[in-house]
């Protein structure tokens, strides 16, 4: 039996049975994420990593997310230009290749997210614990530096592993509700971290000026959000909102990518150039 006649989310359970999709994890991978769970992050993990742990840096993320895969921090350099850091989860640390979490991650291929629940790549003791930027928290990060100007250039960056420990968990609404209503209870709330934000937001708007003026492509296309009721059925059906945190964001992690795209380009290239040098 899949579920009761009118049980909460039966349909969901019976999509989920209808496509084999797998739901329980397999004892071995259990066992192994349990492991590194218990280890938590040594000091012999962080030995060579950059310490950013007194750096001020925090997540955006939905209201309803349960793990925090990237943080940002900004900060103003002395000659004018912008220091922004983006901060990403270092599952690879954990998730070693060919292990019984790799095999089943790889047969897996990505999480899913249904209307109401998530049936994670990984166990949630990983994906909702340690390798999430849970705020207060000691976590191993890939981050990506850029130095960027005020005409929108990057003038250099550095990719590295690093050790974070997130000072806030926030939300895209209450930052959002900061930088476009000046809510002033949320304003005293975060004002560690308030000017921050402020900075993130005018970075932004020089990133967004600046990828317009190369002729992007906006595909700004409406998403639809589905609102359950007590019993989890749907009653209604609207558009996702999208607002500024939403959009500073991604234009942060749109640069990251380019970063590290160009990064490995470049890399590629040379790997190329030395592999011919050597044939001749």
């Amino acid at each position: 039996m899949i579920s009761h006649a009118g049980e909460p989310g039966g349909d969901i359970k019976g999509l989920i049975r209808q496509y084999n999709v797998p739901v329980d994890f397999p004892k071995k991978v259990i066992q192994e994420a349990g492991t590194l769970e218990a280890q938590g992050v040594r000091r012999s993990d962080i030995a060579a990593r950059k310490d950013l742990r007194g750096k001020t840096i925090f997540t955006i993320d939905g209201a309803d997310s349960k793990d925090f895969d990237d943080a940002v921090s900004v900060e103003k350099l002395r000659n004018g230009n912008y220091l922004l850091g983006v901060h990403i989860a270092d599952v690879s640390h954990y998730v070693r290749e060919n292990g019984s979490l790799d095999r089943e991650a790889f047969s897996r291929g990505n999480s899913i997210y249904l209307v109401d629940q998530v049936i994670p790549m990984l166990p949630e003791m990983l994906s909702n614990g340690i390798c999430s930027l849970n705020p207060g928290v000691d976590r191993l990060t890939l981050s990506v530096d850029m130095e960027i100007t005020p005409a929108g250039d990057v003038a250099g960056h550095k990719i590295y592993e690093s050790v974070i420990r997130s000072c806030e968990r926030m939300v895209y609404t209450d930052v959002s509700d900061m930088l476009e209503n000046k809510d002033k209870k949320l304003i005293a709330r975060y004002d560690d971290i308030y000017q921050d934000i402020l900075m993130m937001d005018e970075l932004a708007a020089i990133l967004a000026e600046k990828k317009d003026a190369r002729g992007s492509l906006d595909f700004d296309i409406e998403e639809s959000e589905i609102t359950l009721d007590s019993s989890g059925i749907a009653v209604e059906i609207g558009a996702a909102e999208r607002r500024t945190a939403n959009k500073m964001i991604e234009e942060f992690m749109l640069l990251a990518n380019e970063t590290v795209a160009r990064e490995f380009s470049k890399k590629m290239r040379l790997s190329s150039t030395v592999y011919t040098i050597t044939r001749a």
